[in-house]
C-alpha cells in the first residue's frame, strides 16, 4: 500500500515538472523578426562586408580573445578587429544556424553554441527597439 502511495507521487510529480517544462520553452517565443536578423547578420557576413556587420552590434562591447578581451567602442575598432573577430567558427555557426532552431531566453538570441548573441535594443528612450549583437564568443 506504502508502495503505491510512492509511486502515485512520483507520477505526480513527473508530470508536473514535464508540465512547467513544456511551458516554460514558450516564456521566450523566437519571432520572424529574430529569424530575419538571422537572415540579414547571415547575409552580411557570408559576404564579408564588415561595415554592414558592425552596424548589427550594439556598441561598446566587449569581446573576449585568447590574451584577455577586445573592447570595442565602435564600429571603426570592429572592422579594425573584424577578422580576429569572425573567426572561422563564428561564420561557421552563422551559416549553419536553421533560423527555426534559434534559442531565445531572457539573455537573448543565441546562435550556434553561443558564439553570437542578439536581443531588442532600445537605441534612444521612446523610439523603440531594434536587434543588435550584444555578445560575440570567437
Amino acid at each position: 500500500m506504502k508502495s503505491t502511495k510512492v509511486i502515485g507521487f512520483f507520477i505526480i510529480f513527473i508530470l508536473t515538472v514535464s508540465i512547467a517544462l513544456a511551458d516554460a520553452g514558450d516564456a521566450y517565443p523566437v519571432t520572424t523578426g529574430d529569424r530575419d536578423f538571422l537572415g540579414e547578420l547571415r547575409t552580411a557576413v557570408l559576404s564579408g562586408d564588415a561595415g554592414r556587420v558592425a552596424l548589427l552590434v550594439q556598441f561598446p562591447i566587449s569581446v573576449p580573445e585568447k590574451n584577455g578581451r577586445i573592447e570595442l567602442k565602435g564600429a571603426r575598432d570592429f572592422t579594425l578587429h573584424y577578422k580576429e573577430i569572425f573567426t572561422e567558427k563564428v561564420k561557421s555557426a552563422i551559416r549553419q544556424q536553421v533560423p527555426e532552431k534559434l534559442q531565445k531566453n531572457w539573455q537573448g538570441v543565441m546562435i550556434g553554441k553561443g558564439e553570437i548573441w542578439f536581443d531588442e535594443i532600445e537605441v534612444r528612450e521612446g523610439e523603440g527597439f531594434v536587434r543588435k549583437i550584444i555578445g560575440i564568443n570567437p
